[in-house]
């Protein structure tokens, strides 16, 4: 089984890359949002955990750039539905966008209905079977361009507290977190203040 690789980057599929080491190449599919960041890094060193899975009679080699990624995804593929290709796009959704993680915390359903092949019925199961598993799911997790956005406004004033509870309400508005700056978020979180 193959669970860690680091190797270059020597080309790209559809949902995936290929990945060389030590003169062979894997072919490795991707969670979309890791796929779109690493898109012009054709060349790079890429170090990626790795879930090997069986699927019938072939084998696949699906990549993630953390080892709670890896568990996460290992532990999508445990609930009845999901299958790989879901389970990518549902890490990737959650990396991409907080409202899922705040709406997990609240005891909503509202965004996991919103990841293309998740429906209401899906999304309970993935709701009830994620509640308790992650504990990332607990807190939300901030980015750097987040926490400079927290330490900005606490320089400016507004107690911690506020400040983080400010930019997670501003980050709910955000369509992709990948493409916003630091000072876009601390200009909506100030305009929220306000």
């Amino acid at each position: 089984m193959i669970a860690y690789i680091v190797g270059n980057l020597i080309g790209f599929i559809e949902n995936g890359i290929i990945v060389e080491n030590n003169g062979l190449g894997y072919l490795i599919k991707l969670p979309p949002y890791l796929l779109e960041k690493n898109k012009n890094k054709k060349g790079d060193i890429i170090e990626l955990y790795i879930s090997h899975q069986f699927i019938g009679e072939s084998q696949q080699l699906f990549g993630f750039e953390s080892i709670s990624d890896l568990e996460s995804f290992q532990k999508l593929l445990k609930i009845h539905g999901i299958g790989v290709k879901l389970a990518l796009q549902i890490i990737s959704s959650f990396k991409t966008n907080p409202t899922l993680i705040l709406d997990l915390k609240g005891d909503r359903i509202d965004s996991l209905k919103s990841i293309p092949g998740v429906g209401e019925k899906t999304a309970k199961r993935i709701f009830e079977e994620l509640k308790g598993c992650f504990p990332e799911f607990s807190e939300v997790k901030f980015d750097d361009k987040a926490k400079l956005a927290v330490d900005a406004l606490v320089s400016l004033g507004v107690s911690f507290q506020k400040a983080k509870e400010v930019v997670i309400d501003t980050l709910k508005d955000v369509q992709d977190l990948n493409i916003i700056k630091s000072e876009d978020i601390i200009t909506m979180a100030i305009q929220r203040i306000r």
